[in-house]
């Protein structure tokens, strides 16, 4: 009787290149800048969780406390490690990621890779299941969200050199698209660095050429198959490219709310970050903002025009027209219009 082989699917989140891990600023497009009460590094981590995915390397410089904490409150659901690719071969990188994750993942015809960019967050859970699943199920050697791009964006060159200043190679990468293009694909584990070498020379420190990779592996015979996307999947590269991205994930946090019940009237004038919590019957009115680890009791009135910032709101507080900052509001209270709430709990 034949024995089956078990599949096996690990993700790798590569992140942006060129960003020393002793320099890094909370910037726009940096995957540590907080995005609805997460990181932005930490949405990704969480898309992949919410996708099944139980081992998760990181390849990126270090990622600093905000994201090891938070990857601490997943570790009773998934193996998380961080691998710096500061000042390291590219590919030589990802080897370890993969060695750290799952040494036997590029042994076997079975195992795969879910390859996620450190600076996508609105990816979901679920359009990764169906990425995965249509992956495994069609046998390729890869599968790409949106496909190959076609043809090159008309990019510089890449020239790389060696000590000597004598040029190795010129590369005109088909994924020198718009820098604000994300890769999201799942490919066999045992041909990702084989691919990647074969369009990246020895010493690349820069950004995988993740699609010129796939490119190769159909070029060489595989089947490279893609699951079709209205659009391609956008990443954060500055502060233009975060906005309809922030956009997108406050919206829908905003939904997950109405859909359990939450009253918003406005949803469209409403921010909630991912951290906070709302019991029942809560009433959320226009231009109200909750942020950090808020916690709001049953019947609480919100709003208008509010911002509560790491409060315990107690049960039927009304709370409208008030900052709350730290403060504990207890249960029933009315707080007057215009007044202000600190961590002594004294309004002023």
């Amino acid at each position: 009787m034949e024995i089956m082989e078990r599949t096996q699917v690990a993700a790798l989140v590569l992140g942006s290149p060129g960003r020393p891990s002793h320099k890094r600023v909370a910037s726009a497009a940096d995957p540590l800048a907080p995005i609805a009460g997460r990181s932005v590094i930490g949405w990704v981590i969480d898309a992949a969780v919410g996708a099944s995915i139980r081992r998760i390397g990181v390849v990126d410089g270090d990622p600093g406390l905000a994201v090891r904490t938070e990857a601490a409150r997943r570790t009773d659901s998934a193996l998380i490690d961080f691998v710096d690719s500061d000042g390291h071969d590219a590919i030589d990188t990802i080897a370890l990621a993969i060695e750290r994750i799952g040494p036997e993942l590029v042994l076997s015809d079975n195992s795969h890779l879910l390859l996620l960019s450190a600076s996508a967050p609105q990816i979901e859970s679920g359009e990764l299941r169906m990425l995965i699943s249509d992956h495994i199920a069609s046998g390729a050697a890869a599968t790409i969200l949106g496909g190959l791009p076609s043809g090159s964006t008309g990019g510089d060159p890449i020239v790389h050199s060696d000590a000597d200043g004598n040029v190795t190679s010129i590369l005109e990468p088909s994924d020198r698209w718009a820098d604000d293009r994300a890769t999201i694909a799942c490919v066999r584990a045992s041909l990702l660095a084989p691919a990647l070498r074969r369009v990246m020379p020895r010493g690349w420190q820069s950004e995988p050429l993740l699609t010129d990779a796939m490119a190769a592996l159909e070029a060489a015979g595989h089947e490279v198959n893609e699951v079709p996307r209205t659009e391609p999947v956008a990443r954060i590269t500055s502060a233009t490219t975060r906005a309809p991205i922030e956009r997108a994930i406050r919206e829908r946090i905003v939904a997950s709310w109405l859909d359990r019940g939450v009253a918003i009237p406005a949803p469209d004038q409403v921010t909630i970050d991912a951290t906070v919590t709302l019991g029942q019957d809560v009433r959320v009115l226009p231009g109200t903002l909750l942020e950090g680890t808020t916690n709001v009791g049953d019947g609480a009135v919100l709003g208008p025009n509010s911002q509560i910032a790491d409060a315990a709101i107690g049960a039927g507080v009304v709370a409208g027209h008030v900052v709350i900052d730290g403060a504990e509001i207890p249960a029933h209270t009315e707080l007057r219009a215009f007044c202000f709430i600190g961590p002594d709990g004294a309004p002023t």
